[in-house]
């Protein structure tokens, strides 16, 4: 009798041992330093087990394959070729299926929380043995794949992080990585104003209501000025002139200098040119050195980060902008305990 109980034994010190290492390295090494800085003590808990790191991983896996080699010979010794067969069937079934699996449970923290004070001094006095064992499996790294191979795999991503439970990323920050990562199919000729359609001014027109009103209901605020019928000579902006009632030709405001994009850039090559030449318009041109077009920078930023919100358009007013922020925004971090709580809440789950 005494073989098969410390052969049951060691089963199940396998067990927990394998429960053990499915709750230390369940949430990653930073988000469970992040709960214990949060003074979660559950976490602290465990990360002072977790913060060995790759010591931690080689004892549980040894205790694992010492423990479960033993307890295998021993049912093998004492029982029915058949009962042996399907303990260990059993044995294995939960040991690489279920238990892997299978979210935490509130059993599993449990076990962790008692155990991890007699694992970290284990730890301590096998710290030698376990850190030349760590550094020497450690020459031969598998790093855990990401599952991403293109970048439809990251679309997936954002759309399953948006959807997780304890997701903390906000819609707006993964629709920004949306775009970010979209950013990159675009061309100028996709944002461009085409020439038919572009507003332009003459060196040579007068500075008045009826002018600044025509250009203001472009929506832009700055146009390419001509002097003739196709030579480009510089960039008029709206904002340049002091008042509706300025008086003056174009050539008293206009900026003598043009920038230039091929309709055939990137809009992370245009958004480049924009940043080296300080300009906010570009004259978009072809392969045959044809004028076709300009593209804004006020355009591509719109097309990078999206509209901007109606509480953050006025830019003008002092006080509006002064008091954006004037009341602490209440966090929408849910609390460390919380959030561990929740964890074992939907392990059973």
């Amino acid at each position: 009798m005494t073989p098969f109980i410390f052969a049951v034994l060691l089963i199940v010190l396998a067990l927990v041992a394998l429960t053990l290492e499915k709750t230390y390295f369940y949430l990653t090494p930073i988000e469970l330093k992040r709960l214990a800085k949060s003074n979660d003590q559950l976490a602290k808990t465990l990360f002072s087990a977790e913060a060995y790191g790759n010591e931690l991983k080689v004892l549980l896996w040894l205790i694992i394959g010492l423990s479960a080699a033993g307890g295998f010979v021993l049912f093998a010794r004492i029982t029915s070729p058949l009962f042996g067969f399907l303990t260990v069937a059993l044995i294995l079934w939960l040991a690489f299926l279920w238990i892997p699996r299978t979210r935490l449970t509130v059993l599993g923290t449990r076990i962790a929380e008692w155990s991890t004070p007699a694992v970290v001094r284990l730890l301590r006095f096998l710290h030698p043995v376990m850190a030349f064992l760590a550094l020497y499996l450690g020459r031969f790294p598998m790093a855990p794949h990401t599952g991403l191979y293109e970048r439809d795999d990251f679309y997936e991503l954002l759309r399953r992080q948006k959807e997780q439970n304890d997701n903390r990323i906000t819609d707006q920050e993964l629709e920004l990585m949306r775009r970010i990562l979209k950013f990159g199919d675009y061309h100028v000729r996709d944002l461009m104003v085409p020439r038919r359609h572009v507003k332009s001014v003459e060196v040579t027109d007068n500075i008045g209501p009826v002018l600044l009103d025509e250009l203001h209901a472009t929506g832009h605020s700055r146009f390419p000025v001509n002097e003739g019928k196709t030579n480009i000579v510089g960039t008029f902006a709206v904002d340049d002139v002091p008042d509706i009632n300025a008086s003056g030709k174009v050539r008293d405001f206009y900026e003598r200098r043009v920038a230039y994009a091929h309709q055939e850039d990137s809009l992370e090559e245009a958004l480049r040119a924009f940043a080296h030449t300080h300009q906010h318009l570009l004259v978009v041109v072809n392969s045959f050195n044809e004028y076709v077009g300009i593209v804004t920078l006020s355009d591509i930023l719109n097309r990078l980060l999206g509209e901007a919100e109606k509480s953050l358009e006025d830019h003008d007013d002092r006080k509006a902008v002064a008091s954006r922020h004037s009341q602490p925004e209440p966090t929408t971090e849910p609390e460390a305990a919380e959030i561990v709580s929740t964890e074992s809440a939907e392990m059973v789950e």
